[in-house]
């Protein structure tokens, strides 16, 4: 009955997302034009980090057609924005793209705002889970939500076994009985089997992800909106929540504590754990793949990110992708209409089973998947949030610094988040 129910309610939804594409497109339009106009036919350009068989193999496979032919072309998420800028200099730019979050903030100027009028908001939450609110303000939606990455917790299962432990940590107060267990230092006191990979920074894959994760828990949003749509920093309002969460993280490395477990003498630390030294990796499950490769002998599972003993709402840090429009495009009705079917339609179901991203549409994560890892990446997927980081370069570099100086002991953690916030404000939003 409750499944009816929602495929009934995805129904209306489809059914006003059409009315609002033949608005948008003009067809309900006064004065709609005369029949001599001449009709653009060419196909609309959509740019992406999806792989191009990942999107012919969802297409083929789920037999989805679409209101409008279009051209797909896969780009290198590392050069994905110098591409773009220079592509649109050269008016030689996409129609559309399928892009991360961080992405449709730094070049926002150029991409079109779809109006709350085309697509209500109620429409939008309810169709869509609360992370993928990163993509709309007062002024509308600024991308189609897509897809998340969430950050999730690898474990070496032998490690595990090894020590007696027969389950990953499921909050962080029993993560802080394992390194008793799971590290280990030779008569050097150099560590030749770690536990986590926490407290520094530089050989910490993701770390600012990681970071942000720790930090979002806590309730700091670090960068919102305000209530004209800006984007508003907030890191550090809450300092003694703030504070808390990077002394859990910055303990890890302290050799003076019992939780000792990372330094910077050792390597990259996905390398570690591929490498079956390091008991718990926090990574995307994006990753998941390049880390079997890299092992294929490694018994490893996956779990959701622990949380913070007796919280009401369950956090993860998501790196989030959405459909979003380019403002000059001469193709914008008809790259519209790709984007809705792309969003609300049978693609974004058919895209998620194709690879370990998740999508954000409530009704796919609802679903019974047969992969038990998909399991998890959904159940990830649903808790994740992010925050708005329009600058990801200079934020890194921010945090990097802010877990230096206390690591160091240049400056205490109070005094390292004031710092960390002076620099957010000149970086990517307002006080």
């Amino acid at each position: 009955m409750k499944k009816n129910f929602q495929y009934i309610l995805l129904g209306i939804f489809i059914v006003v997302g059409v009315f609002a594409v033949l608005v948008f497109s003009g067809v309900f339009s006064k004065g709609s034009g005369s029949s001599d106009q001449t009709v653009d036919t060419s196909p609309v350009t959509l740019w992406g980090v999806y792989p191009q068989t990942i999107i012919s193999r969802a297409v083929q496979e789920g037999k989805i057609t679409f209101p409008v032919t279009f051209q797909y072309t896969q780009i290198n998420p590392e050069t994905f924005e110098d591409d773009l800028v220079e592509a649109l200099a050269s008016g030689k730019g996409p129609d559309a793209i399928i892009a991360p979050l961080s992405l449709t903030l730094s070049q926002a100027d150029k991409l079109y705002t779809i109006p709350w009028q085309s697509i209500p908001e109620r429409t939008m939450r309810d169709t869509f889970i609360g992370g993928a609110e990163s993509f709309w303000s007062s002024a509308g939606i600024n991308a189609f939500p897509m897809f998340s990455d969430p950050l999730i917790m690898y474990w070496n299962r032998t490690l595990f076994t090894n020590a007696g432990l027969a389950t990953p940590p499921r909050t962080w107060d029993e993560f802080l009985t394992l390194p008793k267990k799971l590290t280990v230092l030779d008569e050097r006191k150099n560590i030749t089997q770690s536990t986590v990979a926490l407290g520094g920074y530089r050989n910490i894959t993701g770390a600012k992800d990681l970071l942000s994760a720790f930090i979002l828990q806590t309730g700091d949003d670090i960068v919102t909106r305000d209530s004209n749509g800006a984007p508003s920093v907030v890191f550090g309002n809450s300092r003694a929540e703030t504070e808390s969460a990077l002394r859990f993280y910055t303990d890890f490395a302290n050799p003076a504590k019992t939780t000792y477990s990372w330094n910077t003498a050792l390597p990259a630390s996905v390398e570690f754990f591929a490498g079956g030294k390091l008991a718990v990796y926090f990574g995307h499950a994006s990753e998941f793949g390049t880390i079997r490769a890299r092992n294929p002998h490694l018994d490893f599972d996956v779990a959701t990110l622990p949380q913070i003993k007796g919280t009401k709402e369950r956090t993860t840090f998501g790196t989030f992708y959405g459909f979003a429009l380019l403002k000059n495009s001469p193709r914008l009705s008809r790259a519209y209409q790709l984007g809705y079917s792309f969003a609300f339609g049978q693609m974004a179901p058919h895209l998620s089973s194709q690879s370990t991203y998740s999508s954000v549409r409530r009704d796919i994560l609802a679903r019974v998947v047969a992969d038990p890892y998909k399991t998890i990446f959904n159940s990830a997927a649903l808790e994740s949030r992010a925050w708005l980081d329009r600058d990801p370069a200079k934020t890194d570099e921010i945090f990097r610094d802010m877990i230096d100086t206390i690591t160091v002991g240049r400056l205490s953690t109070s005094q390292a988040i004031g710092e960390a916030r002076a620099s957010l404000i000149n970086a990517v939003g307002s006080r």
